[in-house]
């Protein structure tokens, strides 16, 4: 059984253990000090002989110090004249990382007697010949998705904790964020008692959360070696990691391999594609790893955005580059692409193209110039939103006004999406004469964008519909 930190491996495994009745059975709890083959034996021994007092005794006499000669030979027979069940229970396998134990253990897996089981907990995939195993059939193995609580049992385990005030929507949400870690749901539960605006605690709840951020640092940043805690901070700016990606961002050569040892060592590392050959973080540890990136190197944090958007944008992943941009802080930059991009899609007369690419820049960024709200009204018109973009247009006119020194640049674009507008809606007023301005603004050389090379042609529609001669 492998899963991460606090994701009910121990609770399963002891579940599971108490309903074995009067079978002899023994549990060992393994730590970094029984990596020593001496102490490993010593103890692996030991609980063989309280489950079964008096079959083990001889080959419990080892030496502490030194296994002699034929020790597993003495304690594979001792082992063969158990005839009745015997289960041993080995809690934290990852501690083992000697060839020499793991080796030996596995020789001994595979000569249990008949009516004997063994049962390994570990936080990585153990160093055993469990592929071997696995076709042999003799392997039942559950991982952390496995282990991972349901969207009912999410329910009820807030319930069992004591909250009841979340709604259907709410322990939805929770249990997506976690992909239903148990640790993280219970620190949701947790960090819920003392607040009483239950809609804002959910939507605040994240990796940053200072209760999951420390578990998950604690539990694999800090632990992790140095090369690969490093990689684990570089490389989180992406949602979606591969070889290219990932090389570039941890400047490494090796970064499927890196990234195939973290799926086996620290199980929130997930294979992503069918071909399993891009892979992403957990929710929780993406973030904590980008809120310590943050915190302890903020000057690589926009550099490495940057670099992840460029290789997105030139693959053709629009989103994915304007959201490097925005946490890069190139706001307007990202602004730029997604109009370049919407602009693209109303060549090709795609409305629902359009309006996705609206929807990636976020509404709050608009309202800081009035340019922004020109050319977002401009792109809302594009996607059928007419009545959206005229709210939006007036919004940048109020703008406009209000501001001492207004661009020029942003005069002409509001007379030119004034007439636009007009085209479209056949409104009254001044929009003729606010045309009139724009292509005279142009045709003086102003170069303000697709407004702009658009304006003649939509001067020429105005005058159409009030029946003006040019």
């Amino acid at each position: 059984m492998t899963g991460g930190p606090a994701t009910g491996k121990t609770v399963a495994v002891a579940q599971w253990f108490g309903t074995l009745g009067p079978i002899a059975r023994e549990w060992v709890t393994l730590d970094a000090g029984d990596d020593r083959p001496e102490r490993f034996w010593l103890t692996f021994v030991l609980a063989l002989e309280r489950a079964v007092p008096g079959v083990f005794a001889q080959a419990s006499a080892a030496d502490v110090h030194r296994l002699p000669p034929g020790f597993l030979d003495r304690l594979l027979t001792a082992w063969a004249a158990v005839e009745d069940p015997l289960v041993i229970v080995l809690e934290d396998m990852h501690h083992l990382q000697r060839p020499e134990i793991t080796e030996d253990l596995g020789f001994v897996v595979e000569h249990l007697p008949g009516a004997s089981r063994m049962l390994l907990t570990s936080r990585a995939d153990p160093h055993l010949p469990v592929s071997r195993w696995r076709g042999r059939g003799w392997l039942a193995e559950l991982r952390q998705r496995d282990l991972a609580v349901t969207l009912p049992e999410t329910a009820e385990l807030f319930t069992a904790l004591g909250e009841h005030r979340l709604t259907t929507g709410q322990v939805g949400r929770l249990w997506s964020h976690t992909e239903g870690w148990v640790a993280g749901l219970r620190l949701a539960a947790a960090g819920l008692k003392d607040r009483a605006d239950v809609s804002a605690a959910v939507a605040e709840f994240s990796g940053r959360t200072p209760m999951v951020a420390d578990l998950l640092a604690d539990e694999l940043l800090h632990r992790a070696p140095k090369d690969v805690s490093e990689f684990l901070l570089r490389t989180s700016v992406a949602d979606v990691l591969d070889a290219e990606l990932c090389g570039a961002l941890s400047g490494r050569s090796d970064s499927i391999e890196v990234l195939r040892r973290m799926e086996a060592d620290l199980q929130f590392v997930m294979a992503a594609g069918p071909s399993r050959d891009t892979w992403r973080y957990h929710p929780l540890l993406a973030e904590m790893l980008r809120l310590e990136l943050q915190t302890h190197r903020p000057e690589e944090v926009p550099g490495l955005n940057r670099l992840a958007a460029e290789i997105l944008r030139v693959r053709g992943d629009i989103a994915g580059a304007v959201r490097g941009l925005l946490a890069a802080g190139d706001t307007d930059r990202a602004f730029s692409l997604v109009f370049e991009a919407a602009y693209r899609r109303a060549d090709l007369s795609d409305i629902p193209g359009i309006a996705a690419f609206v929807n990636l820049f976020p509404r709050e960024l608009v309202t800081e110039s009035a340019s922004r709200m020109l050319t977002y009204a401009l792109m809302l018109g594009l996607a059928g939103q007419v009545a959206e973009a005229h709210a939006w247009l007036q919004r940048a006119q109020m703008r406009i006004s209000d501001e001492p020194e207004p661009r020029v640049e942003d005069l002409v674009t509001l007379d030119a999406l004034r007439l636009l507008t007009f085209t479209v809606t056949a409104g009254a007023g001044d929009e003729i004469d606010a045309g009139r301005r724009a292509v005279e603004a142009v045709e003086a050389g102003l170069n303000h964008g697709v407004a702009g090379a658009r304006a003649r042609m939509n001067l020429v529609r105005g005058y159409l519909l009030v029946d003006q001669p040019r």
